[in-house]
């Protein structure tokens, strides 16, 4: 590739990388827990309680909001919990689209 030009990924900074990872279908399954977390908050999702063994998110605002609980096991979250985080964020571009 010619040295003037440039990828477009060189212009996408880390949140926006993380989150494509995240919204890539079939589901990479080497996606981290703080991962999720720097993708969540982009939405307003944070952690409202973080155990050893299960992760608690919760949205801040006045907006009718579940907890959203992502288990822990190993360094990597399981592939469903990241199609169920998947499923939030879409749900939620889809209401920012309203």
């Amino acid at each position: 590739m010619p040295p003037y030009i440039v990828s477009v990924s060189a212009f996408m900074s880390k949140k926006d990388k993380i989150l494509e990872k995240v919204l890539k279908t079939p589901t990479p399954s080497d996606i981290t827990i703080e991962q999720l977390i720097t993708v969540l908050k982009i939405y307003g999702i944070q952690v409202v309680r973080r155990k050893s063994s299960h992760v608690i998110f919760e949205k801040i605002g006045g907006e009718q909001w579940q907890q959203l609980v992502i288990p822990i096991s190993g360094k990597h979250i399981k592939t469903i919990c990241i199609k169920q985080v998947r499923e939030v964020i879409m749900r939620m571009i889809e209401e920012e689209k309203k």
